[in-house]
């Protein structure tokens, strides 16, 4: 039976957010560019953090310290082609996010983890992103078998967590829409 252990100590999780932008538009609306920039900073963010199976509780109710996220979405339309029966739009679309974190839980140590699923974890660290991987592997004597604990259960560690940039560093969208004697037919290109 999951249950998540009680914090006496909670702090109520605060966000600050600011947005800024501009929309341009020429040529009677066939041409726009809109931008925008945003800047999330979050602090005593509520998560609910894994513990050790072996305890009574499978979860802790933690405030996790602090992350910022930051980034601009680029947009541009244009109407290219338009005439009495046809008109064609393009929209093309970058946007980027920038998130990092800036501090941990009071008391936790380098590496937090923030959600488990079988031997692989979202871990946080800080100057990483919330998305960093950790894995855990089962320890092995020098023949290559997995030595038990006296528990009966396999031996296991946590690896370092990867290097690896797990959230892309910009995101390009595409819709093209024509309209063709009142019948629109519409077609979206994503990098996701």
């Amino acid at each position: 039976m999951a249950s998540t252990l009680y914090n006496q100590d909670f702090k109520p999780e605060i966000s600050t957010n600011y947005e800024a932008g501009f929309d341009f538009r020429m040529f009677d609306n066939r041409i726009g560019v809109d931008f925008s920039f945003y800047y999330n900073r979050t602090k005593n963010q509520i998560l609910d953090a894994p513990l050790d199976p072996t305890t009574k509780d499978t979860a802790a109710a933690i405030n996790s310290g602090c992350v910022r996220n930051r980034g601009y979405e680029l947009e541009i339309t244009a109407t290219p082609v338009l005439t009495r029966d046809f008109r064609w739009n393009t929209t093309l679309t970058w946007s980027k996010n920038d998130n990092k974190i800036l501090s941990l839980a009071e008391g936790a140590d380098e590496n937090q983890v923030i959600s488990t699923v079988g031997t692989a974890s979202i871990i946080g660290r800080v100057g990483g992103t919330t998305g960093g991987y950790g894995a855990t592997n089962w320890v092995r004597d020098p023949e290559g078998n997995v030595i038990i604990g006296d528990n009966g259960f396999r031996t296991s560690r946590r690896n370092r967590i990867c290097k690896v940039q797990p959230m892309p560093t910009g995101k390009p969208d595409g819709i093209m829409s024509s309209l063709i004697k009142g019948f629109k037919i519409r077609n979206c290109l994503t990098d996701k």
